[in-house]
């Protein structure tokens, strides 16, 4: 149940992601699959984290120059 769960909520946040923008959830669960059983961990930049969709944006980078930016994207 807790593995749905968590899955779930990484489709959820992976169809915002410009990687698999327009997939269906097969292929994101499918995807999800294949990178959470490799041997090997899954490490992500902040920017690889954001191409994915598990993060708005990145502080710094074109969309959330400053800290501002990112408060005033939370009202």
């Amino acid at each position: 149940r807790i593995w749905g769960e968590m899955v779930e909520g990484y489709v959820a946040a992976m169809r915002t992601g410009e990687y698999l923008e327009g997939a269906t959830e097969t292929k994101i669960k499918s995807f999800l699959r294949k990178q959470l059983n490799a041997k090997d961990d899954w490490w992500l930049s902040s920017e690889e984290a954001n191409y994915y969709g598990f993060v708005d944006g990145v502080l710094g980078n074109k969309k959330f120059k400053t800290i501002n930016d990112i408060l005033s994207g939370l009202k």
